[in-house]
């Protein structure tokens, strides 16, 4: 029952009348880049540079997001940053801002981790219906049209990009498609949400969602670090957070030089 369940959630992505539905205002969308990350894992690089200036294809990180950004016909652009601030800002000077309204987001004198660095730019996003958040170090073709309108079709506060992928922490959704939990395999951790019930189907997360602004109202105060899993979790009860599958578009963490490298690999001869 369970895989009948995805095979018809995945249809329904696939031909359902939300990949026919009026397109998207952009003018009600804004984007954050999360570049504040110190990139632990890759410390033999981050000791002189951010992670997000690290290059892919001869091409920082980051400028391949604000490149799709752009792309997309987003405008408004939020960057937070902590380590080697003043390389990113220089970054995108010299680079005439990539033609974006790029406004930055400091936490050198403390770093808030996603949830934080989200609500700490909370005023930026006032105005706005809806909020693109796209890891910097991220690096994928999926679909950001089908997202924006698979978001708008089913009325979802958060909508995450999700893969069929191997990962030792997974999000857990039920057959309506709705979050329901968190499992972290290795370490046999599992926390479910209230009043749901399985059988649940697992998907590891893409570092890629979009959500209503005014969910932000449910984050904690950006006085403290915390993560993005925590608050959906505790709210996904009372909120529709929902799972966009692309498992078929390409997709690269460069967080860890293992993916790194294969994301140098996979790019080599393709256009910069």
């Amino acid at each position: 029952l369970l895989t009948d369940d995805i095979l018809k959630l995945k249809e329904e992505i696939r031909t359902s009348d939300f990949m026919n539905f009026r397109p998207y205002e952009l003018s009600t969308l804004k984007a954050m880049i999360p570049a504040a990350g110190v990139g632990s894992r890759l410390s033999e690089l981050t000791a002189s540079c951010p992670k997000s200036l690290i290059e892919v294809n001869s091409k920082p990180l980051l400028q391949h997001v604000l490149e799709n950004i752009f792309n997309l016909g987003i405008q408004d652009v939020l960057i937070n940053l902590h380590h080697f601030p003043d390389m990113i800002r220089d970054f995108c000077r010299a680079h005439d801002n990539f033609k974006l309204n790029i406004h930055f987001s400091d936490e050198s004198a403390l770093l808030l981790d996603t949830g934080g660095g989200l609500k700490k730019g909370e005023h930026f996003f006032a105005g706005c219906k809806n909020i693109l958040v796209w890891n910097s170090d991220i690096l994928s073709n999926i679909n950001i049209h089908n997202l924006l309108n698979f978001h708008q079709h089913h009325q979802n506060d958060v909508s995450l990009a999700v893969r069929n992928r191997d990962s030792s922490r997974k999000l857990l959704f039920d057959k309506n498609n709705s979050l329901s939990g968190w499992r972290h395999k290795t370490e046999n951790k599992e926390i479910l949400v209230e009043n749901k019930s399985g059988p649940f189907h697992e998907f590891a997360f893409s570092g890629i969602h979009l959500l209503k602004r005014e969910f932000l109202d449910n984050f904690p105060p950006a006085d403290h670090p915390y993560g993005l899993v925590k608050t959906w979790l505790d709210n996904a009860s009372e909120n529709t957070i929902a799972a966009f599958e692309h498992s078929e578009d390409y997709w690269f963490d460069c967080g860890k030089p293992e993916t790194l490298n294969a994301a140098n690999n996979f790019y080599k001869g393709r256009p910069k």
